[in-house]
């Protein structure tokens, strides 16, 4: 908007017109992948079927094996957590459900935490200290993990609810969400010792949920369906 004496008029910018792309990255791997984490615009991992882990630090121009000295992990790795090139975290559940752990980029993976039975759907760290894992229902209750000394130690932080849950998402290291099914989105403001069940919309069970920030997210679930929140 602009003035010229007694005469003002308003111009109207064009509407803007986004582009996306997605370009094909060389794996290196036939396996089937299941998970992808983004650490940064270079540093990223991918995990997948038959202890396949990949690992890029040019932003996906190339990927190198980050499970090169199998043994320790050898079922399929459903999910993959990460914080920088050389720490990263995976579960496996080849008839019991695993977490490992690398600081080497995947030289050496150690296995921090086994329970008979369960299945892991994810892990996430919310410092290089803390960090949640959660699953399906094992034995009737919740399976959420716990840790605070970086993943070499996982304890069962909450043993109620009845569903299981599907991805996390959590933006410092007290305040995250759950979902799951049936029909559950879960809120924690204490890292994960209580949680508190939140109004939802959809009649279906969600696959994913991921918070911008405390107030703002968006949740999936297996039928296109996407809701939002405004109000945390």
């Amino acid at each position: 908007r602009a003035l010229t004496g007694s005469v003002r008029y308003i111009v109207s910018a064009p509407p803007v017109t986004c582009s996306y792309s997605w370009v094909t990255q060389t794996s290196g791997t036939t396996s089937l992948l299941y998970s992808v984490k983004a650490v940064s615009n270079l540093i990223g991992w991918a995990s997948g079927a038959a202890g396949t882990i990949r690992r890029t630090i040019d932003g996906g121009a190339t990927w190198t094996n980050g499970n090169p000295n199998p043994g320790v992990i050898t079922g399929d790795v459903y999910n993959i957590e990460a914080i920088d090139a050389n720490t990263a975290w995976c579960t496996t559940s080849p008839g019991a459900t695993f977490i490992y752990k690398t600081t080497n980029g995947g030289t050496n993976w150690v296995q921090v935490y086994t329970i008979a039975g369960g299945f892991i759907n994810a892990i996430k760290m919310t410092s290089p200290t803390v960090g949640i894992a959660t699953g399906d229902v094992l034995a009737g209750v919740w399976l959420i993990l716990g840790t605070t000394n970086g993943g070499t130690n996982w304890t069962q932080i909450n043993v109620g609810g009845s569903f299981f849950l599907t991805a996390l998402s959590f933006i410092d290291m007290n305040t995250g969400w759950v979902s799951g099914g049936p029909l559950k989105i879960m809120k924690t403001t204490n890292n994960g010792v209580n949680w508190v069940s939140q109004s939802d919309y959809t009649t279906y069970t969600y696959s994913s949920i991921h918070m911008a920030n405390a107030n703002t997210g968006f949740a999936a679930d297996y039928f296109q369906r996407i809701v939002k929140t405004t109000n945390g």
